[in-house]
C-alpha cells in the first residue's frame, strides 16, 4: 500500500555535521555552557516540543531499569514520558555542576544570573530558547536567519529545526516511521511524513557561512 503523498515541510532540518557542530558549540567551562549544552542534547534525543523543555522539571526525571527519562507535558495536557538516551550524561552533568538534584521543583533548564554564576528558579522563554540556539548556530557558521524556499517563504533555524532534525536522523538510522511518529508524539503518521522530507536538501542552503 502506497502511502498518501503530503506536501513538504518547510521547517529547515540540519545536515548530520550541522548537528555535531551545534552539540559542540557551548562553551562547557562555564555554568551557562554547560547548561545550553544539556539543552541541545536533550533536544536531539528527545525531540521533545519547546514548550515542554521550558516547563521540563528536575523533579520530572525518573530511573528506570538504570535508563533515565523526563516526564513532560506537551500539547493538550499531555503527559508524556521521554527516554534521554545518549543526552544522560549532558543532563546529568548539568544537574550536578548546578547543584538541582535535590530540588525537585525547579525547572530542569533554569535562568542563569546576569553574574554567570547563579541559577535563577525562572525557567527559560521560548524565545530566550530560539535566540540561544541561533546565537550558537551562528557560531558555528550555521546560516539560521533564514532562506527563500520554494513557496516564496523564508524560514530560519530555530527551534523546531532540532526536532526535525532529531527525526529524520532517526528514519536514516533505520527506525521505523511509526515508531518515531509515537517518539514525536503525532496523531498522524502524515505529520511525521512532513517532518522527514527533503532535509538534506535543506541543510544544503544552510551551509556554512565562515
Amino acid at each position: 500500500m502506497k502511502s498518501p503523498k503530503v506536501e513538504k515541510n518547510t521547517t529547515p532540518g540540519l545536515s548530520h555535521d550541522q548537528a555535531c557542530d551545534l552539540l559542540n558549540a557551548p562553551n562547557l567551562n562555564t555554568l551557562s555552557g554547560l547548561r545550553d549544552h544539556a539543552i541541545l542534547y536533550a533536544f536531539f534525543y528527545t525531540a521533545f516540543r519547546v514548550s515542554a523543555m521550558g516547563t521540563a522539571k528536575v523533579g520530572g526525571l525518573e530511573q528506570i531499569d538504570g535508563q533515565w527519562h523526563i516526564n513532560v507535558i506537551e500539547k493538550r495536557n499531555k503527559e508524556r514520558k521521554l527516554e534521554l538516551l545518549d543526552a544522560t550524561p549532558a543532563v546529568m552533568r548539568w544537574i550536578d555542576t548546578a547543584h538541582l538534584r535535590d530540588k525537585l521543583d525547579w525547572p530542569l533548564f533554569p535562568a542563569i544570573d546576569r553574574d554567570r554564576r547563579r541559577i535563577i528558579k525562572r525557567h527559560l522563554s521560548r524565545d530566550t530558547i530560539r535566540k540561544m540556539i541561533k546565537r550558537y548556530g551562528r557560531k558555528v557558521g550555521i546560516n539560521v536567519d533564514g532562506v527563500i524556499t520554494k513557496d516564496g517563504k523564508k524560514r530560519g533555524v530555530g527551534v523546531h529545526s532540532l526536532r526535525k532534525t532529531a527525526a529524520t536522523e532517526a528514519i536514516r538510522n533505520g527506525a521505523d516511521i511509526r515508531d518515531v511518529q509515537q517518539w514525536l508524539g503525532h496523531s498522524s503518521i502524515m505529520t511525521t511524513q512532513l517532518y522527514t522530507q527533503n532535509t538534506g536538501e535543506e541543510a544544503q542552503r544552510h551551509v556554512k557561512i565562515g
